[in-house]
């Protein structure tokens, strides 16, 4: 009889319960800086992530966790009441796409791996049939931090979605912040986005 050594079997253990994950950022400015934003922490393969209720001008994507080689982040804009209607671009890890208009980012998504992709419309049918609610709303102001709220929590969901411009939003983290983090780097990606 065949027997297995324990570390193929701990190995095989580990394979198993690893867990592949993205993070994304939303900004509601044109650059992935000084701004007020939402997260998706811990986003899944194959899940789609954002809101109806708002829209995005650019976006981050960064701490993938155990991500196979050439995966990249889906970001979408609506079309026709789905969140993720219209495919405009794919970010990769530490990349922040700037799309060049205000508020046309509604969601995001990933697949592990590389796979050839489309634009437009049609890549984007039948995706985002799993949504992912945001998981938390922050500021970044510039001085290397961000100062983030947790979504779910009712009350700041409700002075959040209450607040009736960035301005109001930002004083309202800034004064009941449940977190504040470190700014990490990224790369600027550009994108000249008709339509």
């Amino acid at each position: 009889m065949f027997k297995v050594p324990p570390f193929f079997v701990s190995f095989f253990i580990a394979g198993i319960s690893a867990h592949t994950t993205v993070d994304v950022l939303f900004y509601n400015a044109e650059n992935c800086t000084t701004s007020v934003g939402a997260i998706c922490t811990a986003l899944k393969p194959d899940l789609c992530c954002g809101s109806p209720s708002y829209l995005w001008s650019s976006i981050l994507a960064e701490n993938f966790q155990d991500a196979a080689s050439g995966t990249q982040v889906r970001v979408y804009r609506p079309n026709g009441g789905n969140i993720c209607g219209i495919l405009i671009f794919d970010v990769q890890q530490g990349q922040c796409l700037v799309t060049g208009q205000t508020g046309v980012i509604s969601a995001a998504a990933f697949e592990n791996g590389t796979k050839r992709r489309r634009r437009g419309a049609a890549a984007a049918e039948g995706g985002c049939t799993d949504v992912q609610p945001i998981d938390a709303y922050f500021y970044q102001p510039g001085d290397g931090f961000r100062y983030i709220i947790d979504a779910k929590n009712s009350t700041h969901a409700a002075a959040f979605d209450a607040a009736t411009d960035s301005d109001e939003r930002a004083e309202y983290i800034a004064a009941n912040f449940d977190k504040k983090v470190a700014v990490g780097a990224y790369r600027e990606v550009t994108i000249r986005f008709s339509g």
